[in-house]
């Protein structure tokens, strides 16, 4: 069973909100919630933009988490229920053809599900991490020329860096999955309309930990 509201009012010329809220009911696990809460204000009309949002999220261990097993991987059948909360806010600008973003945000995780295991020697344990509170900061950079200002039937230019870092408060362990992430992502994308083709092209550089 699942249920889901949301709304988004505008509380001004210049505020507006949008509020969403999901119930979901497992056998097990009973009901559980996720919602976002976020509101937008322009400090210049139509053109610069402050936006905030906090959001609480939830997930429930799979079956491969909690029963799975083979000589190098066990699950646990007692795994209990992934939950995060996250605070972001950023900045955005627009004008003629251009559009600007940066933010930032803050994410803590409680009870993270992953894999794990003393050493390279052990086997893949599913479990609870307990808490890793991750941050991050984005950059991004859009360009939408009109059809005469285009050059190569280029439509749409977009480029976005994010920055991630995480902090766990438990250590002495390896980690399959939850923190095996991204440090800085760089993604080009271009799009453009040439020869009576339409052309995506993306590109990105990776780096993890």
């Amino acid at each position: 069973e699942a249920g889901s509201f949301g709304f988004t009012p505008r509380l001004g010329n210049n505020l507006n909100a949008d509020l969403r809220l999901r119930l979901d009911h497992y056998q097990h696990w009973g009901w559980q919630e996720s919602y976002n809460l976020g509101l937008g204000y322009y400090i210049v009309p139509d053109k610069l933009k402050i936006k905030g949002s906090f959001a609480s999220a939830f997930r429930i261990p799979s079956f491969t988490d909690l029963y799975y097993s083979d000589s190098a991987n066990k699950g646990s059948p007692d795994l209990g229920i992934e939950r995060s909360q996250q605070f972001s806010t950023g900045l955005e600008f627009k004008k003629d053809i251009l559009i600007l973003g940066a933010g930032g945000f803050l994410r803590h995780g409680m009870d993270l599900i992953d894999w794990t295991r003393p050493s390279s020697n052990d086997i893949w344990q599913a479990t609870n991490l307990g808490k890793v509170d991750f941050r991050g900061l984005d950059f991004s950079l859009k360009i939408s020329p009109s059809r005469d200002q285009a050059v190569l039937g280029i439509k749409q230019f977009a480029f976005s860096y994010n920055y991630i870092s995480a902090k766990k408060k438990a250590s002495g362990f390896l980690s399959k999955y939850a923190l095996d992430i991204l440090k800085h992502r760089y993604i080009l994308s271009i799009h453009q309309n040439i020869f009576g083709l339409s052309l995506s092209w993306n590109m990105s550089y990776n780096e993890r930990y």
